[in-house]
Formats: structure tokens, C-alpha cells, sequence
């Protein structure tokens, strides 16, 4: 617990045991940069982020980066807005992992700019006043036997623009907790 921010530029792997959990201290983050960054088997959460605008405050930001999880679990909580993970000119491969995010105004689970993305058996919880899932620019997406729970006003599992995607048996669940 308590982790400081952290700026990887070497390629990384972390395996747990299923139980592990690393918890980043307040307004803290990971960056990955030119490298690979895998998470097998643990939980990477950020509870609270700092105060910032609408697009600041992210878990893990990836640029030229490849990110793979597997049997991972991305947590993010936020008093104001939140994106779990970014990735600019970069890959992310998840599968069989979740990604729950939380916070009042905004929150976004991907944001993918010039990036591809392969999601296989992933499990999306965002709870926002505007939720987004997966959101998708000048990128390609390969979805496959993933869920989508999106709860809040204005939801929104997927966006895509300029971009190619394959979807295939996903689930797709929005809620309006004001009804």
C-alpha cells in the first residue's frame, strides 16, 4: 500500500498469487513508457486520485508502451473524474481481468489514441454521472466474451472514431440509478 508514482521504461512483469494488491497513495500513478508492462494474477488500484481537471487523473497511462493483463484487476476511485487507462501509440492486450472505475462527475475505464487493443473475457464496471467504457481514436479494437456495466446519467459502453473494431458475444448493461 502507499505506493508513490511509478514510471516504468523497462519491460516489467509482475505475477502474484491471485491475493496481491498494490495500492497507490493518493495522486499517485503508473507510467508506462517504450516498454512492456504485464500484470499477472494481482490487483493495481488507485483509490483516490489528486485534485485535478476532467482528463488528469489516470491508474495507468501507457505511451509507445504494450500493457497485458491477465487474471488482473484495475481499480480506480476518483472524487471527481477519472480514466483507468490510458494508451497513446501503444497495444494493450487484457484478458480474463476486470476493470472497475468510480467517481462522481466523469469516469472512463480505456481510452485508446493511435493503439489497438485485443479483449478478451473482460469485465467492465464503470459508476459515474457520464460513464464511459471503452473510447476509441484513430485506434483498432478486438472485443471478444467481455461486459459492460456502465451505471449513471449519460452511459456509454463503447465509442469509436476513426477506428476498426470486431466485436463478438459481449454483454452490454446500462443503468440509470435515478429511475
Amino acid at each position: 500500500t502507499g505506493l508513490h508514482s511509478l514510471e516504468i521504461t523497462r519491460d516489467t512483469e509482475i505475477i502474484g498469487n491471485g491475493n496481491t494488491r498494490l495500492i497507490f497513495e493518493k495522486g499517485a500513478s503508473l507510467k508506462v513508457k517504450d516498454a512492456v508492462f504485464s500484470l499477472k494474477d494481482s490487483s493495481l488500484e488507485q483509490l483516490y486520485g489528486g485534485p485535478s481537471d476532467i482528463f488528469q487523473n489516470r491508474l495507468i497511462e501507457a505511451e509507445n508502451a504494450r500493457l497485458v493483463f491477465s487474471g488482473a484487476e484495475l481499480i480506480c476511485k476518483d472524487p471527481n473524474s477519472a480514466v483507468c487507462v490510458s494508451a497513446v501509440n501503444s497495444s494493450v492486450n487484457g484478458e480474463n481481468s476486470g476493470i472497475s472505475v468510480e467517481a462522481p462527475v466523469y469516469a472512463e475505464a480505456l481510452n485508446l489514441r493511435s493503439a489497438a487493443a485485443e479483449l478478451k473475457n473482460l469485465r467492465v464496471v464503470v459508476i459515474s454521472s457520464t460513464a464511459l467504457g471503452l473510447k476509441s481514436s484513430r485506434s483498432s479494437a478486438v472485443i471478444d466474451n467481455s461486459s459492460f456495466r456502465l451505471l449513471g446519467n449519460f452511459v456509454r459502453a463503447l465509442e469509436f472514431t476513426d477506428s476498426g473494431f470486431m466485436l463478438s458475444a459481449n454483454r452490454f448493461i446500462a443503468e440509470n440509478p435515478a429511475i
